[in-house]
C-alpha cells in the first residue's frame, strides 16, 4: 500500500512538474511573438521615415532645389541611423531566443534588408546634392559560420561614434536581390565583410584595423 501511495505521488509530482514546463514554453513563445510583432510595428514606422526621405527624388526630378530640403534629410538621417542601430540589436536579441532561422524573423528581415539597401542608394544621392560625406559601413556577414569569438557586428559597435557612421547590416542567407546588386557590385566573396565608403575589406577586421580603417577617412 506504501509503495502504491508512493508511485501516485511520483506520477502527481511528474504531472505538475510537465504542467508547469509546458505553461512556461507557451509563455516564452508568446512572449517572443509578442516581441516580433513589437519589432514589426517599428518596420512600419521606419518605412515610413524612410518613405518621406525618398522624396528627395522627386524633388530633384521636378525640377526644384533640392538642396533647400538638405538641413531636413540630414536631421531625418540622423534619426534613421539610430532606428536601424536599435533595430538590428533587437533583432540580433530575437535570433538568440527564437533561432536564427525562425520565418518571422527572416521574413522581416528580408524587408528590412531592402529599405537599408534603398536608404543606402539615397544617402549617397543625399551626399551629392547636399554635398555631405556621410561615413558609411556595409557589413555583410552569415549565421552560417558565426563565430561569437569574432563579432564583426559587436566590434563596429566598440569602434563606431553614435550618429558620425551609418551602418547597414546584411545577412547573405537571404536571397533578398538589392543585397544581391550589393554583393556583385562589391564583389563579396566571404563573410563577414565589410564596406567602408565604397572600399571593400574582406574577411574578418578586428577593433584595431577598424579604427585604423575610419581614422584614414579623417586624414
Amino acid at each position: 500500500m506504501v509503495r502504491e501511495i508512493n508511485i501516485k505521488r511520483h506520477v502527481a509530482v511528474l504531472a505538475i512538474v510537465t504542467l508547469v514546463f509546458i505553461i512556461g514554453v507557451f509563455i516564452g513563445m508568446r512572449q517572443g511573438l509578442d516581441a516580433v510583432s513589437a519589432l514589426g510595428q517599428d518596420y512600419e514606422s521606419i518605412s515610413m521615415s524612410s518613405a518621406m526621405m525618398d522624396t528627395l527624388y522627386l524633388v530633384e526630378d521636378s525640377g526644384m532645389n533640392a538642396s533647400e530640403s538638405c538641413e531636413v534629410y540630414s536631421s531625418l538621417f540622423e534619426r534613421f541611423s539610430s532606428d536601424i542601430s536599435d533595430f538590428n540589436h533587437r533583432m540580433w536579441v530575437l535570433e538568440e531566443q527564437l533561432g536564427k532561422r525562425d520565418p518571422a524573423l527572416l521574413s522581416l528581415k528580408d524587408k528590412f534588408n531592402t529599405l537599408e539597401v534603398r536608404n543606402y542608394l539615397l544617402l549617397k544621392k543625399v551626399d551629392r546634392v547636399c554635398k555631405e560625406n556621410h561615413t558609411v559601413i556595409l557589413y555583410f556577414y552569415s549565421n552560417k559560420n558565426y563565430d561569437p569569438e569574432r563579432d564583426q557586428g559587436e566590434v563596429i559597435q566598440q569602434v563606431i561614434r553614435k550618429n558620425e557612421t551609418i551602418v547597414y547590416h546584411f545577412d547573405t542567407d537571404i536571397p533578398n536581390p538589392s543585397v544581391e546588386m550589393l554583393i556583385k557590385k562589391y564583389q563579396v566573396f566571404v563573410t563577414p565583410s565589410i564596406v567602408v565608403n565604397d572600399k571593400m575589406y574582406s574577411g574578418f577586421q578586428d577593433k584595431e584595423a577598424l579604427e585604423k580603417i575610419l581614422e584614414g577617412l579623417e586624414e
